[in-house]
C-alpha cells in the first residue's frame, strides 16, 4: 500500500549511513536486478520504493527502527517490499515473486552473501575494539552519484478520488535520492556506561541480544560526556512522547563509577546497533523511547555554575575493567 504505480513492486534495502555499504550493494546490483528480471517474465514491473517526478526518486526513511535499515545495523540483508493499488491477484502474484526472486538468489548466492554478512561482523568487532571511526547520529539522502530512469503515473482513479485522465510520463536522467551522507558524527567509543540504575535503559538493549556488562568493583575512569544545551518534547508517527536532547559540548572528565554501574562494549556483532541507542542525539536512543528521559538534567538546574551532563559516558580508549555479563531476566 506504499508502493507508487506503474510498478507492481517497490523495493528497497538497508540505506543508513553507519551499516556495512556493501549490504546495501548486495541489494542494489545483484538482489534487485533478479527481482526485476522475474517479474518482467510476466509483464510486471519493479523498481525502487517510494515515489517521485520528472526531476528526482525519493526513497524510505533514515531511521534505524525501519525494519531494512535495521537489518543492516545487526549486519544482515534487510529488505522492504512495498505495493501500490492495484488488483489483488496482480499484487500478491508480485509479492510472490519478489519474494521467490529473493529466495532464487540466496541459494544460488549462498557463499557470497554469507562471506558479506560475516565480513560486516568482523567489521563491526574489529571499529569497536580498537575504537575507530564516527557514528552518524543525524544524516540525510542525496542523489546516487549515477541518474536514473523511470516511470511515473499521474491521474486515474488513485485514493478514492474522482479519476482523472492517465498521464504516464518516463523520465529520464533523473536523480536518486538513495545515497546516505553524513550530517552530524560523533566519535565511536570503546563502550559506554550507563548509570547502575539505568534498569529499563539496560532492559531495552537486553532485548535487542546487546551484550552488557556490570562493574563488580569501583573505578575511576577517563570519559567523553555530552553537556545539555537543550532538552525538547516532541510527538513523532509513531510515539507520542519523544524527548530529545540538544548537545552543547564534547567534554572530557574523570569520574569515579560504583560497582554495578553499566558498560556497554561497542566490539559486539550488534555494535553499530550499540552506538544507536546509547548516542543521545539519533532518532532511536534509550531517551527518545523514555527509557531515561526522566534522567536528563535541563541547562542551568546543576549546582556551583557546573554544566548539565547527559548520563550516559564514552569510554573511549580500551580498558581493562572487572566485570560480569549481565543477564536477560
Amino acid at each position: 500500500n506504499g508502493g507508487a504505480r506503474p510498478y507492481n513492486l517497490n523495493y528497497q534495502c538497508t540505506s543508513h549511513y553507519d551499516s556495512a555499504i556493501e549490504l546495501t550493494l548486495l541489494c542494489d546490483d545483484e538482489i534487485f536486478p533478479a527481482i526485476d528480471a522475474k517479474l518482467e517474465i510476466e509483464n510486471m514491473m519493479a523498481w525502487y520504493y517510494s515515489r517521485g517526478d520528472e526531476e528526482e526518486w525519493n526513497t524510505g526513511g533514515s531511521q534505524v527502527r525501519i525494519g531494512r535499515n535495521y537489518g543492516g545495523m545487526v549486519n544482515s540483508v534487510g529488505i522492504l517490499f512495498e505495493a501500490p493499488r492495484q488488483e489483488l491477484e496482480v499484487g500478491a502474484r508480485a509479492g510472490y515473486l519478489g519474494y521467490l526472486a529473493v529466495a532464487e538468489w540466496v541459494v544460488a548466492n549462498a557463499e557470497h552473501l554469507v562471506s558479506t554478512v560475516e565480513e560486516a561482523r568482523a567489521e563491526t568487532i574489529s571499529m569497536g575494539a580498537e575504537p575507530r571511526g564516527q557514528i552518524a547520529v543525524e544524516m540525510e539522502y542525496a542523489a546516487e552519484d549515477y541518474p536514473v530512469d523511470y516511470v511515473i503515473v499521474r491521474g486515474g482513479d488513485f485514493n478514492d478520488q474522482p479519476a482523472m485522465p492517465v498521464d504516464t510520463i518516463e523520465v529520464t536522467g533523473a536523480r536518486l535520492m538513495k545515497k546516505p551522507v553524513a550530517v552530524t558524527l560523533r566519535d565511536r567509543p570503546w563502550a559506554y556506561v550507563l548509570p547502575r540504575d539505568a534498569e529499563d535503559a539496560v532492559a531495552l538493549l537486553l532485548r535487542h541480544d546487546i551484550t552488557v556488562e556490570q562493574l563488580l568493583e569501583p573505578v575511576t575512569l577517563e570519559v567523553q560526556a555530552y553537556t545539555v544545551a537543550g532538552v525538547e518534547h516532541e510527538r513523532q508517527y509513531n510515539h507520542q512522547a519523544v524527548t530529545r536532547i540538544q548537545v552543547g559540548d564534547v567534554i572530557t572528565q574523570t569520574r569515579d563509577f560504583p560497582a554495578g554501574t553499566y558498560v556497554v562494549p561497542t566490539s559486539q556483532y550488534l555494535g553499530r546497533l550499540v552506538a544507536h541507542m546509547l548516542e543521545v542525539e539519533t532518532e532511536d536512543n534509550v531517551v527518545y523511547w523514555n527509557r531515561m528521559d526522566a534522567w536528563i538534567p535541563r541547562p542551568g538546574s546543576t549546582s556551583g555554575g557546573e554544566p548539565a551532563i547527559a548520563p550516559i559516558y564514552k569510554i573511549m580508549t580500551p580498558t581493562i575493567l572487572s566485570s560480569s555479563l549481565v543477564e536477560p531476566r
